[in-house]
């Protein structure tokens, strides 16, 4: 899907035909789309998306953490990642950090200035962090389907409720979705997936 964007409109969402609401019912829509540009941290959102050669989302996953042995830095093996907050600036390439409940800001420039950025990290981490590229795809969880992820707002309102001391808010931050759809039930999203091997078809704007 070469050069093809999708913005984030008040445009329908269609569903699988099997699928459709009853009449009047509120048809889904895209609330919010959400590029991460280093891997494990914070997301910018954005109004439009463009569609990498690959299937990816410009900008999303570019970077990523990794140490000595070659291992992605994220929460499930730091938990010093969810006390880290970024915020991005596309245009200007540069990525801001802070530390939760600091008031230092730091400023890096993404491309002319990595090597003092991996060195912050690394002093933030206690060890070594690298941080490698991948302009063509990024570096998804998932390379065998590494398109935008998708994910409702009641999904995410719904999973926050299961832990006491997380907010909605914190529980985006930790599930990474791409593009988040509203005016749907709790894990309405599972729809648009099948068994393994079986592509359940649907499409956002022109994008199929």
């Amino acid at each position: 899907m070469p050069n093809s964007q999708f913005p984030i409109p008040n445009a329908q969402f269609p569903i699988p035909n099997s699928q459709l609401p009853i009449p009047n019912s509120p048809m889904p829509y895209i609330s919010q789309i959400l590029i991460y540009p280093i891997k494990s941290l914070d997301g910018i959102a954005v109004t439009r998306a463009k569609f990498l050669k690959s299937g990816a989302l410009e900008h999303d996953r570019q970077f990523a953490m990794v140490d000595e042995q070659g291992k992605f830095v994220n929460g499930k093996r730091n938990p010093k990642v969810h006390l880290l907050r970024t915020s991005f600036n596309l245009e200007a390439q540069t990525v801001s950090l802070k530390v939760h409940q600091t008031e230092q800001t730091v400023v890096f420039h993404l491309e002319q200035e990595r090597t003092k950025l991996e060195a912050w990290l690394s002093n933030y981490f206690g060890k070594k962090v690298q941080l490698q590229e991948n302009l063509v795809q990024g570096f998804p969880d998932d390379t065998n389907a590494n398109g935008p992820t998708v994910i409702s707002s009641a999904t995410i309102a719904a999973t926050a409720d299961w832990f006491p001391d997380i907010s909605s808010t914190q529980m985006r931050q930790r599930l990474r979705a791409n593009v988040e759809i509203t005016d749907v039930p709790p894990f309405w999203e599972d729809r648009l997936f099948g068994e393994t091997g079986d592509l359940v078809e649907f499409q956002i704007g022109s994008i199929r």
